[in-house]
């Protein structure tokens, strides 16, 4: 079996590829715990009865 050289320009390329990735994977999980929260916010409102009474309706 033979492998495939790369370059260390390839390298690189994929280094920051890599880091890229694991930035995104980060953000993503903070959208998605300030979501949650979010959601957990709104839910114990409306278990509560406490909806502002600002809401327009």
């Amino acid at each position: 079996m033979s492998r495939v050289r790369t370059s260390p320009l390839d390298r690189a390329y994929r280094h920051l590829v890599m880091e890229q990735i694991q930035k995104l994977k980060l953000r993503r999980s903070e959208k998605l715990r300030d979501m949650d929260a979010e959601i957990e916010r709104l839910q114990t409102m409306l278990d509560t009865g406490l909806v502002p009474q600002t809401c327009g309706a």
